[in-house]
């Protein structure tokens, strides 16, 4: 897992995760490193929105994710 963790290569591990998984892998990922750290502006909660992925969203709040962190993209793409 330390190999993935690499700024980047672990947040392309974890949105891959978002889009076809919400539960097992997300969770596995999340034993590993924090959900609330931003990558371009976002954090996991807010791409598992944009991805329309309820499940990933459901587990990242029962893990911990912070729904009151700041979009700070001012996007919503």
């Amino acid at each position: 897992m330390d190999d993935i963790m690499v700024r980047g290569e672990w947040f392309r591990e974890w949105f891959r995760s978002l889009q076809i998984d919400g539960g097992g892998i997300l969770r596995s990922l999340l034993q590993h490193a924090s959900s609330n750290s931003p990558n371009c502006g976002r954090t996991l909660l807010h791409h598992a929105i944009l991805c329309g992925n309820v499940e990933a969203v459901r587990t990242l709040l029962e893990c911990g994710a912070d729904p009151e962190s700041p979009n700070v993209t001012n996007s919503v793409e």
